[in-house]
């Protein structure tokens, strides 16, 4: 339910000042579970006309003017008094007079007061008078009407600048007398507003043009021979380059009133705010905050852009908000220099560099893999089953690498070797016996002395109860010797057998996961020392096996490409 309520004389004594700017009152009902929506729109808007009356009497006789008491633009009766002030010390107190000194005014009329002086030549003295209004207006508390014989007993307004003056005094460059003004910073100056006149002067309002400038305070009265400092308030961020006309509505016997142009200009200006500092972090350290760019230059221009470059090893990034991080790559360590530029357009106009120190610190070998055996394989050493091998591990800090193979049984007895530069070892078969019958666990770890890493496999071995594997001259009788060479090697791979007996043979070349790359040579040869030779240009670097078949033999070693 929407009520438009008017106030009686009770309501706009209790109510109106409390409602001066017309809120939308909302007034909830918990009885009856209604809300009610009260609009109070009710206030007087009071005006007087002329805002000056000057005597030009020349001679004798009487001479009237008219007041004009105005609520043309309320929505509330208006009611007010006037009161006559002699100010001046005439012989005759009663030279001046009104017809009407209070009245009431509805919404949207006017009524008006005869002003009568007598035949005094005023302009032979300084006599004059205030015709001073109170109404219920809460916007306008009091009003006053000048009267005089000379204008300088008239209200007067001028304005002083509390900065130093050159050139026009209506035109004030804010660079010029305040200095460098800063991006985002608040700045102000005053002005002061006097009254040289005679009269009470009533400044309605004192406006700039557009909201980048703010006056405080806009509405004030003087007395005669006082003043009052206004503020102007204005942020470089918002003006850049603006300007403002700021104008007055007074009582002021001068239509013109006051009028005054401020321009402010935001020049580019550009300084050192706090420098990176030199710094050191560790290798592998989280990103860093470094600082925020713009504390470390410090800009008059919103549009200043920030770049960033160098800072070799590092990654970095610049956020929205302008703040710079730093991070050192994986593994890397040494000194690293960034450069640092705050520009304009295409126009660098500060430059910085800081070098920050990445400490090394020590990282553990490489990740690395078992190959053979796989995992939960079963062997059979009396077969001739007997190679252990695994991936290489390379240190991330260039560190040299030693394995250590460990031989777990069933039973939690363990056989090590340690210190193997090899990432091979075919001899294990000969340390066995009946006790590691069953799933054994094998580990190899990589140490560069000072840190290391593992990784373990699983298999089942077969071997007879009470029975050990029988000599490798024993097990494979037709066989004088192997040997595989250069290893490691950057392509060209020798094969050695030597035979005792005529007998078969059958050469392979598998990759590190034992797929089949190609066969060397397949067929039966006559006793001796037979030599064969591969080519592994083509392959990329890594761990190849070469395996080796005869009648009573079957191994397979590992060669190290290097490229």
């Amino acid at each position: 339910m929407l009520l438009k309520v008017k106030p009686n004389a009770f309501a706009h004594r209790k109510i109106i000042p409390l409602l001066r700017y017309r809120p939308l009152i909302i007034v909830g009902s918990m009885l009856l579970s209604l809300s009610l929506v009260v609009r109070l729109e009710a206030a007087p808007h009071f005006r007087v006309y002329p805002r000056y009356i000057e005597n030009d009497i020349r001679g004798m006789g009487q001479t009237r003017d008219t007041l004009r008491i105005s609520n043309a633009e309320g929505d509330e009766d208006l009611t007010w008094r006037m009161e006559i002030r002699i100010l001046g010390e005439p012989a005759d107190s009663g030279w001046i007079t009104a017809t009407a000194l209070q009245g009431r005014v509805a919404p949207g009329q006017w009524v008006t007061s005869i002003v009568l002086m007598n035949g005094r030549n005023l302009e032979n003295g300084h006599y004059f008078a205030d015709f001073f209004f109170t109404s219920n207006d809460p916007n306008r508390p009091e009003w006053t009407v000048p009267v005089a014989g000379h204008k300088d007993d008239f209200p007067r307004i001028a304005a002083e600048w509390q900065v130093p003056q050159q050139g026009d005094w209506t035109v004030i460059d804010m660079n010029r007398f305040l200095g460098e003004l800063y991006w985002g910073n608040t700045y102000n100056f005053n002005i002061t507003i006097r009254n040289r006149g005679a009269a009470q002067l009533v400044v309605d309002s004192l406006v700039s043009q557009n909201a980048y400038f703010r006056l405080n305070p806009a509405r004030f009265n003087l007395a005669a021979g006082t003043n009052r400092q206004v503020q102007v308030i204005f942020t470089a961020e918002e003006i850049r380059a603006n300007s403002t006309t700021v104008t007055s509505i007074t009582n002021v016997w001068d239509p013109a009133e006051i009028s005054f142009r401020i321009i402010a200009t935001v020049s580019p200006v550009f300084r050192f705010g706090s420098p990176v500092a030199d710094f050191s972090m560790d290798e592998d350290a989280a990103e860093r905050l470094v600082a925020d760019l713009d504390t470390v230059f410090i800009s008059s221009y919103a549009e200043t852009n920030y770049n960033v470059s160098g800072g070799l090893g590092f990654t970095y990034r610049l956020a929205r908000n302008r703040e710079l991080f730093v991070r050192p790559r994986t593994n890397w360590n040494g000194v690293s220099t960034f450069f640092l530029s705050a520009s304009l357009g295409d126009t660098v106009v500060l430059a910085d560099t800081f070098i920050v120190t990445v400490n090394p610190v020590p990282d553990p070998p490489g990740a690395f893999d078992l190959i053979a055996p796989v995992d939960d394989d079963t062997l059979w050493p009396d077969r001739g089953d007997s190679l252990f091998v695994w991936q290489s591990s390379t240190d991330p800090d260039g560190d040299a690498v030693k394995y250590s193979l460990f031989i777990i049984s069933p039973h939690g007895d363990t056989i090590c070797w340690q210190n193997l530069t090899d990432t091979t070892l075919s001899s294990w078969a000969v340390f066995l016996d009946d006790r590691f019958t069953g799933t054994i666990e094998w580990t190899v770890a990589a140490s560069d002395t000072l840190l290391k890493r593992q990784a373990w496999s699983t298999f089942r071995l077969h071997l007879l109860p009470g029975r050990q594997p029988a000599p490798l001259s024993d097990r494979w009788p037709n066989v004088h010797g192997i040997s595989v060479f250069p290893n490691p090697t950057n392509g060209l791979v020798c094969l050695n057998v030597a035979l005792k007996s005529a007998g078969f043979i059958r050469l392979e070349i598998l990759s590190a996961e034992g797929r089949l790359i190609d066969h060397t040579s397949e067929g039966f040869f006559p006793a001796g020392r037979h030599q064969f030779s591969y080519n592994l240009g083509s392959a990329p670097s890594g761990v190849y096996l070469v395996k080796i078949t005869t009648m009573s033999y079957n191994g397979v070693f590992p060669i190290q490409l290097t490229k």
